[in-house]
């Protein structure tokens, strides 16, 4: 009788040990797998002006800037609240433009993959990181005509793409609110300026696409 509760005793260690390593290397690819690399970034810029980008694709929980192989850019470290959200930055940031540089955004490997470099404290000029006080985003909604969302968003989301590039403003395009609606609502998030600036490269971008489909002017409310 002993030697069988010894056994189902050291069969349960063994169980909970296999279940305690494989929560263990969950956990462990969890945070790794949350974690990006954004290299070959322009040497001026700041959180700030990537901020709008990073937050299309989910909740950036901290940034870190990394040594760079090249010093006459930077490189950073996002970590996203999840997995997905990293890998879906990855697909959609990789190979963008800024400020004349082709960003190279890939996902972070553990250390033993050894591409991360050594952590730079607070790190100037890429300053303004996430919970350090920044501008206060303004929320601005639009109604636009629902033949026009197409446009506005782009082939594969290249023209929205663009309009948050170059007014660093955030766009987000309600398409599945009110089905069926004439017009659908759009979101654009930044400061005044920023706003200001999206509002009218989307006015700009109807009324190309109203010429091009010979609807004549596009009239604004």
């Amino acid at each position: 009788i002993l030697s069988s509760v010894t056994f189902a005793l050291f069969c349960c260690l063994l169980l909970f040990e296999f279940n305690l390593a494989f929560m263990t290397s969950r956990l462990l690819m969890s945070k790794a797998t949350s974690k990006i690399i954004l290299s070959n970034l322009p040497p001026n810029l700041r959180f700030e002006d990537i901020d709008h980008l990073l937050s299309q694709h989910g909740r950036v929980v901290s940034c870190d800037k990394l040594t760079s192989k090249d010093p006459s850019t930077q490189t950073v470290q996002i970590t996203y609240e999840s997995a997905e959200q990293a890998q879906q930055a990855v697909t959609h940031l990789n190979g963008v433009q800024l400020d004349g540089n082709q960003i190279k955004v890939e996902l972070a490997m553990d250390k033993r993959g050894g591409r991360r470099g050594p952590r730079i404290p607070g790190g100037a000029p890429f300053g303004n990181l996430p919970g350090q006080s920044r501008q206060t985003d303004f929320p601005l909604r639009i109604l636009v005509q629902s033949d026009m969302v197409g446009a506005i968003i782009g082939r594969q989301g290249s023209t929205i793409r663009q309009i948050t590039q170059q007014t660093r403003a955030r766009v987000d395009v309600h398409r599945k609110d009110n089905v069926g609606s004439l017009e659908k609502a759009i979101t654009i998030y930044g400061n005044p300026e920023n706003c200001t600036n999206a509002c009218k490269r989307i006015l700009e971008v109807m009324q190309q696409e109203a010429n091009n489909t010979n609807k004549g002017a596009y009239h604004y409310c």
